[in-house]
């Protein structure tokens, strides 16, 4: 009887313990400490814990990508994650992190997609600290994209390689980031849109910077410092760190991609010594001072560029929004894409000389102050007619100045609506395409706002991306071929978003007549509300 009072009165002591105390309650634990004898076994070796109510969890052993999903996908409140006295090993599987493919995952690497899941598109935001094994080579891909909480990164002295995406949007990190020694490659976007990271220490060791690695990096403040044995810059890698105060070059930097510093307000310094690349009052060049690469954007006034230079980099000015004026001399043969764009101080006349012989496309993309274009009259490359500059032969519309304003017609020698000719006029409200067009390119009419009415005659066979996106004032466009056009990029793929933000409840379509049916049945005209025959 004794022995049956005590279990019972046992049991009514559980029954109030757990009383009121949820699922997640039952079998949680704050903190946990584990031991993993075998890779994949993280799982069992807490089965009687409640994975959710995790917040710190130290490991030891170990473990393998497959218990990196576990942490991943099912402990949704981890805040602190000890990997300290953690051995990675290799596994060749689809259990893993990377989905349900099969992957082979290194050992001595946090796994791709470590704390990332593609498939979900979800991120463990809760992790704020992270303590890494010592004897790690290697941050996998996109190991952590979005981890927002993230605070702080104590990287590993061993690591060598920061992979491609790795802290991608990691917008919590605010402690400086320095790079272990033994780094030679830092991924592309490895650290883009970590917006509140205010100083990072490159690595000494460093060869190779991905393209965007550092994109939009805002709080990045201070003096940057290329390291000494840094070779290779990829495209955008510190693209709009607006508030670095200076970019310093050492002498090994050979290969410098497109748009590197687009963006950046501050100077750039070259030592003397670097035989790739030099700079003149913060402005960068290539070493015989034949290509200008960039223009710091805290530039003011009026820029003369100087006579050496022969080529305008891809975005060489670009949101150079102080300057008023820029001097382009006889010298320059090559203008590239994007090279003044959104240089909005800009106004009046833009003057060419007659040296220019390529000019890429968006390269006056935004700047709205613009009226007029003159190009050199012995240009026998390009030519201005009432300030719209054209090829020579003018069969090729290649950029109306943005502000212009009105009503347009197109010259019937034009056979091509070159890529943006026609981007942010938003002044124009009306313009009318002759017989003689058969190419409207990329972009051609891409923020015109203003414009209530187009014609598109039976001449054009192709329409590419975005031509007409943000015309939201379009009330009627007029197009007479009989056969829908097949909206197409580059002769293979269905060109996408041609009228987006084009309102296609009230904007009317005219067609030929006998032709609706087949309107209604084409990719993207189907679209349009009203459709109606002539």
């Amino acid at each position: 009887m004794k022995k049956i009072s005590l279990s019972l009165l046992a049991a009514i002591l559980i029954i109030i313990c757990f009383t009121g105390c949820g699922d997640k309650d039952v079998f949680s634990f704050v903190n946990k400490t584990v031991v993993v004898d075998k890779p994949g076994g993280l799982a069992n070796a807490l089965i009687l814990t409640n994975l959710g109510g995790i917040n710190s969890l130290k490991i030891s052993g170990k473990i393998d990508t497959r218990d990196f999903k576990t942490i991943r996908d099912h402990m949704s409140e981890l805040n602190e994650l000890d990997l300290s006295d953690v051995t990675i090993e290799a596994y060749k599987g689809y259990e893993g992190t990377g989905g349900i493919e099969i992957y082979e995952y290194q050992a001595n690497s946090i796994p791709n997609y470590a704390f990332y899941n593609p498939i979900t598109i979800t991120s463990l935001t809760s992790l704020s600290k992270i303590t890494f094994p010592q004897n790690i080579k290697v941050i996998g891909a996109s190991a952590f994209v979005g981890c927002t909480g993230l605070k702080s990164l104590n990287l590993p002295a061993e690591l060598k390689n920061i992979g491609n995406r790795c802290f991608t949007r990691c917008s919590g990190l605010t402690d400086k980031v320095i790079i272990p020694t033994k780094v030679d490659t830092i991924g592309y976007s490895a650290f883009a849109f970590c917006s509140a990271l205010t100083s990072v220490q490159l690595s000494d060791s460093l060869l190779f910077i991905g393209e965007s690695a550092f994109n939009s990096c805002t709080a990045l403040a201070g003096t940057l410092y290329l390291t000494s044995k840094l070779i290779t810059i990829n495209d955008g890698a510190f693209e709009n760190c607006s508030s670095l105060t200076a970019i310093n070059i050492s002498t090994s930097l050979s290969s410098l991609g497109n748009a590197v510093f687009k963006d950046c307000v501050c100077p750039i310094n070259v030592v003397s010594d670097n035989p790739n690349f030099s700079s003149i009052n913060g402005v960068l060049f290539d070493y015989f001072q034949t290509t200008l690469k960039y223009c710091p954007t805290s530039k003011t006034g009026s820029f003369e560029i100087p006579s050496t230079v022969n080529s305008i980099d891809y975005a060489a000015f670009s949101n150079c929004n102080k300057l008023t004026s820029i001097i382009i001399p006889a010298s320059v043969n090559f203008i590239y894409d994007y090279a003044f764009s959104n240089c909005t101080g800009l106004s009046g006349t833009f003057s060419l000389p007659n040296s220019v012989s390529y000019f890429g496309y968006f390269v006056f993309k935004g700047c709205t102050g613009i009226t007029n274009f003159n190009v050199a009259t012995d240009n026998p490359y390009f030519t201005s007619i009432d300030g719209v500059l054209f090829d020579v032969g003018q069969t090729t519309l290649k950029q109306m100045p943005p502000a212009k304003t009105g009503s347009f017609s197109i010259p019937e020698t034009v056979g091509t609506i070159d890529f943006g000719a026609f981007m942010d006029c938003t002044g124009l409200t009306s313009i009318n395409i002759p017989s003689s067009v058969t190419t409207i390119g990329e972009s051609a009419f891409m923020n015109c706002t203003g414009l209530n009415s187009i014609n598109i005659p039976a001449s054009v066979t192709s329409i590419s991306s975005h031509a007409f996106v943000n015309c939201n004032g379009l009330t009627s466009i007029y197009e007479y071929s009989t056969m829908p056009i097949q909206f197409i990029v580059d002769n293979r793929t269905e060109s996408w978003s041609v009228f987006y933000n084009v309102n296609l409840k009230t904007c009317r379509l005219y067609i030929p007549a006998g032709t609706k049916g087949a309107y209604q049945q084409a990719s993207q005209w189907k679209d349009f509300a009203n459709i109606i025959e002539m």
